[in-house]
């Protein structure tokens, strides 16, 4: 009998959540959880999350982390897998703030391995903006992205990007709520078998 492993992909604008409820999943079902970029790219990430580093070099690199994420995710075919971001992100970001400069890499990123969906966090601009300043100002890479109008764009992408099935996860409510919206995408696409279980999850 074949085994066929899933990878879900959690996307999402930075303050929706994607980490925090990528753990919660990668936890209670057990699946292995990465980060992008992860391994040595993510100890060299601050030398390309300025101001002065141009939007090809910030995207190339970012794009080589999601080629080490597939060859990591071809590497262990029978292991199931929760990606907090993906190439849709990459691609997403860097669109918003210049437009076509992804045009170059798109076909090649046919050839990474695809999740079988995206769970794609969303909530508003407000709430974005209180909980970075309550997990205690911004992040990496903010400088250039944390802005209302690329948070507008960077949606409008995914759209175009994201080429599997995706759902829309509203993060601006309740943490029950929010876990019940994605207990029930994955009762939906029969990674967990039963609704029943949805009370004992959240």
């Amino acid at each position: 009998m074949k085994y066929e492993r899933k990878i879900i992909a959690i996307e999402g604008f930075d303050g929706t959540g994607k980490t925090t409820y990528a753990k919660w999943i990668s936890n209670i079902l057990n699946y292995n959880y990465q980060k992008s970029p992860s391994g040595t790219f993510s100890e060299i990430r601050e030398t390309f999350d300025k101001e002065e580093v141009s939007s090809k070099d910030r995207l190339c690199f970012y794009f080589g982390g999601c080629i080490r994420m597939s060859m990591l995710l071809s590497s262990l075919p029978y292991t199931n897998f929760i990606l907090d971001r993906y190439y849709y992100s990459t691609f997403s970001y860097h669109e918003s703030v210049e437009k076509g400069i992804t045009k170059e890499l798109s076909n090649m990123s046919n050839h990474l391995i695809q999740p079988d969906i995206v769970l794609l966090f969303k909530t508003s601009f407000d709430t974005l903006n209180n909980r970075v300043n309550k997990r205690g100002g911004k992040s990496l890479g903010d400088d250039v992205f944390f802005k209302e109008s690329i948070c507008r764009s960077v949606y409008k992408n995914y759209k175009k990007f994201i080429n599997v099935d995706c759902i829309e996860i509203d993060n601006s409510g309740t943490e029950i709520n929010t876990k019940e919206q994605i207990i029930k995408s994955l009762v939906d696409y029969k990674i967990i078998k039963n609704e029943k279980t949805i009370n004992y999850f959240v």
